[in-house]
This record gives structure tokens, C-alpha cells and sequence, in this order.
């Protein structure tokens, strides 16, 4: 699947999607790709990951789920 943001999308991603959730924590590369400008971001806060600390900053954006495009060969 891939992620839309406007007119702008994200390369093919594999992971699991929690529909649930209230918030999504994604990577500054996801950002740049999908246009979310975070100089404007609406708060921020640290996290423990991987034995290091980073810093989330938070924007409330609208996001839509593609699936994946059908390669040739496939059913």
C-alpha cells in the first residue's frame, strides 16, 4: 500500500495499519514525501526509541490508504 496526502503519495509500503489508532508516528522521510510541512506543526514531544530520544512534532493532516498497483503477471 502506499500513503496519499493531496496529490502527493509515498513509494509502495509494507506494514501493518492499526485503524484504531487515535495518532500515527511516521518518519521525517514520510513527511518530506507527502508535502506535510512540520515547521507548522501543531506541538511536539519526545520518545524513547531504540535506546535514543526523539523528538515528535504533531500535525493533524488527512491521509488516504492506496493499494498496492497490480504488477504484470499477477492475478
Amino acid at each position: 500500500m502506499s500513503l496519499v496526502n493531496g496529490d502527493q503519495c509515498t513509494w509502495p509500503l509494507t506494514g501493518l495499519i492499526d485503524s484504531g489508532a487515535d495518532a500515527i508516528l511516521a518518519s521525517d522521510l514520510l513527511t518530506e514525501q507527502l508535502g506535510v510541512d512540520l515547521d507548522d506543526h501543531e506541538g511536539h514531544t519526545t520518545h524513547a526509541v531504540g535506546g535514543r530520544v526523539a523528538v515528535a512534532r504533531y500535525k493533524t493532516i488527512g491521509l488516504r490508504l492506496h493499494p498496492p498497483t497490480p504488477t504484470s503477471g499477477s492475478t
